[in-house]
């Protein structure tokens, strides 16, 4: 899928696809959650963002969705360096360039809903803060609001 002679619209529509099928199949996605980690992990490499915005919200479902027996927050730390990049953005970016950072959000949101001790909030939050408020994809807000209500109770106020 990933070869450079596949059209960007397939590429983008596979990923999407699968994604949609995360999401469909909600926890019996588990058995197949390794080769989806890592077909997705690999695709977020691709250089386009159309594809780079399906892949983080494909990722961050995947995270949310797999169920008992396989918890990917060992690999939070990959896949949010592997994110990293969709959030540094100039003033004049393309607007798929800030579809993707608002669906990068979107799946650290689902990260930390699912697993709040998987992130190291001091690296996470100011990166994770400074994506908010949503341009682009506003389907992204719900996991978002979810995910602060659960820092507002999972993190200790001091």
């Amino acid at each position: 899928l990933q070869k450079k002679e596949r059209s960007l619209s397939k590429r983008s529509s596979a990923i999407g696809f699968l994604a949609e099928i995360v999401l469909g199949m909600k926890a019996p996605i588990t058995p197949f959650t390794e080769p989806l980690y890592e077909f997705f992990m690999q695709a977020l490499r691709d250089e386009e963002a159309e594809v780079n915005s399906n892949d983080a919200f494909a990722i961050g479902m995947l995270a949310e969705q797999s169920g008992h027996g396989v918890d990917l927050s060992s690999c939070y730390l990959s896949i949010l360096g592997a994110l990293h990049p969709l959030f540094s953005l100039s003033l004049e970016a393309p607007s798929a360039k800030i579809t993707a950072r608002d669906n990068a959000a979107g799946a650290v949101a689902r990260m930390m809903t699912r697993k709040p001790d998987g992130i190291s909030y001091d690296e996470v939050l100011p990166v994770f803060l400074q994506a908010l408020p949503l341009q682009n994809d506003y389907l992204e807000n719900a996991p978002v609001f979810r995910c602060i209500r659960v820092l507002y109770l999972f993190l200790p106020l001091s």
